[in-house]
């Protein structure tokens, strides 16, 4: 499939780093005009950048680590994930994302309640969940190290055969005209796709992510269900939810 063989490209751009035309032509045993047809598309996803002869990954130095990012705000996303925590009582399978804040939702799920499934993409709640009596299911995938989660096409493939009874997920920024981003590559497609299997979303983030942006956009606003942040934003965004059928929880 087109889309299939899209994701593997930009897959293999980001691990290389760089390649030629020709070279994408004889690794996916495909024409040279249809890898001319299929990086036109993947421009327009902005992971990969045109050079002479070929593409280049688009990487962006203003990703910050998992391990940096845990320390950054930290009351505000114990608060958070506190309130997250309680959103999820009576479900039996969550899903966590990869972000910093989601992963902090793991000492409060546990005094709530242990018996339920995580689904889950990220390293860091895997380690936490595996210390426990969680049932507990991790993606598989090429793992990123920027952002400490499992992404790109397994991930995507076996995300489509699940439902969850509710999903937390975080963002890097948030803005009204651009909606969710995510700094990640191939982050955004596990979370693009986490939207399309689950209703009940919920996004966390510390009021530092409003107004901000980020390289890609998985979605908009009016996206996900509920929004959990540490304190009332700002009459934008209240407008915004109220008219768009967003909860939020703050």
């Amino acid at each position: 499939m087109k889309v299939n063989r899209l994701n593997e490209i930009e897959h293999y751009v980001y691990l290389q780093g760089n390649a030629s035309i020709k070279e994408l032509a004889e690794k996916f045993d495909i024409s040279i005009n249809t890898v001319r047809r299929d990086i036109k598309e993947l421009l327009k996803r902005g992971s990969i950048q045109k050079v002479y002869g070929g593409v280049t990954a688009a990487r962006d130095p203003a990703i910050v680590p998992v391990p940096m990012r845990t320390g950054v705000n930290t009351e505000a996303k114990q608060y958070i994930a506190r309130l997250a925590a309680e959103q999820a009582a009576g479900s039996s399978t969550v899903f966590l994302d990869t972000g910093s804040t989601v992963s902090a939702m793991i000492p409060f799920l546990l005094d709530r309640q242990k018996d339920i499934t995580i689904v889950t993409n990220s390293l860091s709640v895997v380690e936490q969940a595996a210390q426990h009596d969680f049932n507990l299911y991790s993606l598989g995938g090429f793992y990123n190290k920027a952002t400490a989660g499992f992404v790109g096409i397994s991930a995507e493939e076996n995300l489509k055969n699940m439902a969850f009874d509710c999903a937390f997920l975080t963002a890097t920024a948030l803005n009204i005209e651009y909606g969710l981003m995510a700094d990640g590559y191939f982050e955004e497609n596990v979370k693009r796709q986490v939207l399309r299997s689950c209703k009940n979303t919920y996004l966390l983030v510390d009021s530092s992510k409003f107004d901000q942006h980020a390289l890609l956009t998985f979605g908009k606003i009016r996206d996900v269900g509920t929004i959990i942040t540490e304190k009332k934003p700002g009459k934008e965004y209240i407008d915004y939810c109220k008219n768009n059928g967003v909860r939020l929880i703050y």
